[in-house]
């Protein structure tokens, strides 16, 4: 699985580096600190999973999220720790919302869940356009 970082903190982005670096199913292919970077990384690397965290610097409010899952990234694992309503995180475009401060094994159960979900297609404007 196409794996895009997009966590400002260095300390939990090295984390999670490490972290999936030692699953075989995950491959990353980027890590960005800034939203601007994720806007221009997201085309160019097509990932399969997005991990964002909602504090990424210029992410504002859901409107980023929602544009980034309308766009380019099938799947996104949302990281926060002031969001205390994931329903809306999840309503947002989020497939999945886990807590910064949860055990490593939450988000390796969030990303194997999504890995056996069937990819999303494209909808038929999508297409159209490519």
């Amino acid at each position: 699985m196409k794996t895009l970082l997009a966590i400002h903190q260095a300390d939990l982005r090295v984390a999670i580096e490490i972290l999936l670096r030692e699953e075989p199913m995950v491959e990353i292919i980027g890590i960005v600190s800034t939203f601007q970077a994720l806007q221009a990384l997201t085309g160019p690397v097509q990932p399969d999973l997005l991990i964002l965290d909602l504090d990424l610097p210029g992410l504002e409010d859901f409107s980023g999220l929602r544009q980034i899952g309308a766009g380019a990234c099938p799947q996104i694992i949302a990281l926060g720790s002031r969001h205390p309503n994931p329903d809306a995180v999840l309503a947002a475009g989020a497939n999945a919302f886990v807590e910064k401060g949860a055990p490593p094994r939450d988000l390796m159960t969030v990303i194997r869940r999504l890995e056996s979900r069937p990819a999303p297609q494209p909808s038929p404007t999508e297409e159209e356009e490519s």
